[in-house]
């Protein structure tokens, strides 16, 4: 069941991403979501986890080497 829930949100990234590579953006949504407990996953909907993962893959394609961004979230 959460493989089928990770592939769903990793797919739903890689398809509001309309710029770059699709592949680099699954990869990085692979990546993102294996580093939550998933405990942790269960506080976010599907649409949290897919923002998370856009913004993150925006961010950093446009992120010049050695440039450090930093996004922080309060809830």
């Amino acid at each position: 069941m959460l493989k089928v829930f990770l592939e769903s949100v990793a797919s739903q990234a890689v398809s509001r991403v309309k710029e770059g590579d699709p592949e680099v953006v699954r990869d990085l949504a692979t990546l993102f979501l294996q580093s939550y407990p998933e405990a942790m996953l269960s506080r976010y909907t599907e649409e949290d986890l897919v923002d998370r993962i856009v913004t993150a893959y925006r961010v950093f394609r446009v992120r010049r080497p050695g440039e450090i961004k930093v996004e922080t979230v309060s809830r």
